[in-house]
């Protein structure tokens, strides 16, 4: 291991030493994840008991790594990961729902009196689409971020945005590139 890293630690250990856990929390979540069988992290966000964004946050620290929150990169950022070989992702919920929190996509009845806030900003076809005409659909991969309990399925989202998408003037290809191509380079295959 690197001297210039810290030595492995427990995702629990570290939420602890942050203060960001009660040790009765930490507990609670480690016997949900032992019960859902789900990671961690994701028992500790759909809790409620940490916010996402604060997580990536800490994990990065603590391996001594600069966190990006690449929803937040200018179009100018967006070319410069390009151009060095990153995928950037385009994703349907920004487009459609770009503002809401985690616990928003979970009817759980404390976030209920909060469904007002869903719809607070949106994005136009064209605003969204922007980076990706500018940028070129090479460097894209698309996604939903559907497939929770109050949105629709994921493949009525990619149906959506694949839709959209055409009605805009991609290309066939283009979308090919997006949802079956870079992907696939993404995690080493070969494309179809």
């Amino acid at each position: 291991m690197s001297e210039h890293r810290r030595k492995k630690v427990k995702l629990g250990e570290l939420l602890l030493e942050q203060k960001l856990l009660t040790q009765e929390q930490l507990q609670a979540a480690l016997d949900e994840q032992k019960r859902s069988g789900r990671k961690l992290g994701r028992v500790l966000t759909d809790l409620g008991l940490v916010r996402e964004e604060k997580l990536h946050e800490l994990l990065a620290a603590n391996l001594q790594i600069p966190f990006i929150d690449v929803r937040q990169l200018t179009l100018d950022q967006q070319q410069e990961a390009a151009r060095r070989g990153a995928f950037l992702e385009a994703c349907l919920i920004d487009w459609y729902s770009p503002d809401v929190p985690r616990t928003h996509y979970y009817v759980e009845r404390q976030y209920m009196h909060r469904a007002s806030e869903v719809y607070n900003r949106k994005l136009t076809g064209p605003q969204w689409m922007n980076p990706i005409r500018t940028i070129g659909p090479q460097h894209f991969v698309l996604a939903t971020d559907y497939g929770v309990r109050a949105a629709p399925s994921p493949v009525q989202g990619m149906r959506t945005m694949i839709a959209s998408l055409l009605d805009y003037e991609f290309s066939a290809q283009d979308i090919r590139t997006m949802t079956a191509l870079n992907p696939a380079r993404l995690i080493g295959l070969e494309p179809l």
